[in-house]
């Protein structure tokens, strides 16, 4: 039975994204499990990126909430993992429709004001949907893009805490420039090289480590 995992945030810019490609990379690549991408937002970001990248990850681009909805199972029989990039902006009934088929809920939020208000609006539709069906889907939220040191990831930190339904995960993700330059060059940070594109490493295996544990 397939594992489903769908990154959401409905605020531009957490880097949701980029932790879709690079979690499908990794259990496709790194972990030899068949897996889907399902690209839900409209600019097709990462489906472009996938079908870019060598070897080629398997995406399907679908942002209509009634298709999200009845095809998601159908597409779960041939993979052993789907990871899903949620949509971006206000589109709460595609996000629910993803959240009616999800395994697992990534909410990935950057350490700011406004981040960490948007976070909320995220929990409320998982903390819905796990009323809705008994319980399903686990949520689990990260710190992503933060800076080395900082007020506002140590505050972050203490608020990820706080937040209800959800399970704060160990891992945060650094800003770095090797992964934001990773779409531009059409690769990952497993197939660039240097001493960033191994620290990078390090820190996405671990985050990913801890999402396949929770599927597990």
């Amino acid at each position: 039975m397939s594992q489903i995992v769908a990154l959401a945030n409905q605020k531009g810019g957490t880097g949701k994204t980029t932790t879709a490609v690079h979690l499908a990379y990794y259990l496709a690549v790194q972990k030899k499990k068949t897996t889907l991408l399902i690209d839900a937002d409209s600019q097709n970001s990462s489906s472009q990126w996938l079908y870019n990248l060598t070897p080629s990850i398997p995406t399907e681009a679908i942002s209509d909430k009634e298709r999200l909805f009845e095809e998601i199972p159908q597409l779960a029989k041939k993979y052993e993992y789907i990871v899903i990039d949620g949509p971006a902006g206000r589109l709460e009934d595609e996000t629910k429709a993803i959240m009616a088929r999800a395994d697992l809920v990534i909410v990935p939020i950057q350490p700011k004001v406004l981040d960490l208000s948007s976070t909320l609006k995220a929990v409320l539709l998982i903390n819905q949907a796990q009323e809705m069906r008994q319980g399903s889907p686990q949520g689990a939220i990260f710190i992503n893009r933060a800076k080395q040191g900082t007020r506002l990831k140590e505050e972050a930190t203490r608020f990820l805490k706080t937040v209800p339904g959800v399970l704060a995960l160990k891992t945060v993700i650094h800003d770095r420039e090797i992964i934001s330059d990773a779409p531009g060059q059409n690769a990952t940070i497993w197939t660039m090289t240097g001493k960033p594109a191994t620290t990078a490493r390090a820190e996405y295996a671990q985050l990913f480590e801890e999402i396949v544990g929770l599927l597990n």
